[in-house]
């Protein structure tokens, strides 16, 4: 059996050898002179540039919503759909069907309400529209670029057999990670990832209001939040898979322990273990493939 530092005990899971044989070491990317470490500089740099583009597309949204709360009496709940039922663009606006011809205002209704949502408004929203449609092109772009570029990477002969792992998640994950090759252990991985134990305590558990707790436990939510991105795809398209298997399997050991009554609770420990193993697996291809 073979363990390696961590959450894991004897009694939670064995790390079998996985059978590469069906793998061929091959170079990074047939005859080009791209290093492994090269591509992974443009995947981080790329993935930055992304995050930037994610940050700029809530903002505007927020924003949007927060202009449609100060014009009509809403909840927050309630300003995203509104703004979901208002015209897109321009070319749209004229298009929209008015509660009377004579009207100033575009009348959005939500089951039983009514919110009149003046024209200058409509109108006002546009610019923050287009905005919002440019950061999400832009970031499609370099999503685009990350895809191509962790295809060059040994580790995705070992990722794309995998249902559910693409190559935006495989390059999202490298991305976070870096070059694995550094990382001595899986353990080591865990923690980039947010996902360790340490000092008995769940990863990022406490942190509020603790700067040396929080600079032993170096906790990234941006870090944790990719993998549970990833984790999320893994439950909803592996299906069949060795990855849905195991968070099916760990789901009914977690549901045994008494004192997890949310079945929330169960699935996000089972969605986690899963998460772990999953890292293993990526950081033992990863270091028999390049």
């Amino acid at each position: 059996m073979k363990t390696h530092t961590g959450q894991f005990n004897g009694s939670d899971l064995q790390i079998d050898e996985t059978p590469w044989s069906y793998i061929e070491k091959t170079p990074v990317n047939g005859d080009s002179s791209d290093t492994i470490p090269e591509i992974i500089d443009r995947i981080t740099h790329w993935q930055r540039i992304r995050n930037d583009f994610m940050r700029m597309q809530t903002a505007v949204h927020n924003k949007m919503c927060g202009i449609i709360r100060r014009v009509v009496d809403c909840g927050p709940n309630e300003s995203p759909r509104i703004l979901k039922e208002l015209p897109h663009d321009t070319s749209t606006h004229g298009r929209v069907k008015l509660d009377n011809p004579f009207s100033d205002h575009i009348l959005v209704e939500l089951g039983a309400k009514e919110f009149k949502i003046p024209h200058w408004c409509i109108m006002h929203l546009f610019m923050f529209r287009d905005f919002h449609k440019e950061s999400k092109a832009r970031r499609k772009s370099y999503e685009s670029l990350m895809e191509s570029e962790v295809k060059k990477l040994p580790i995705w002969k070992w990722a794309e057999p995998v249902r559910g792992i693409g190559p935006l998640l495989l390059a999202l994950l490298v991305g976070e990670v870096g070059n694995l090759s550094k990382y001595p252990n899986p353990a080591k991985v865990w923690k980039r990832f947010g996902v360790a134990v340490i000092e008995g305590e769940r990863q990022g558990f406490g942190l509020k209001n603790n700067a040396p707790k929080a600079l032993v436990h170096g906790y990234s939510p941006r870090r944790r939040s990719v993998l549970w991105q990833v984790g999320d795809v893994l439950i909803k398209s592996n299906r069949d898979g060795v990855y849905k298997k195991l968070y099916d399997e760990r789901k009914i050991e977690e549901a045994k322990n008494p004192e997890l009554k949310s079945k929330l609770h169960i699935h996000r420990r089972a969605q986690r273990y899963m998460e772990k193993r999953l890292l293993v697996d990526m950081w033992e291809a990863w270091n028999k493939l390049t």
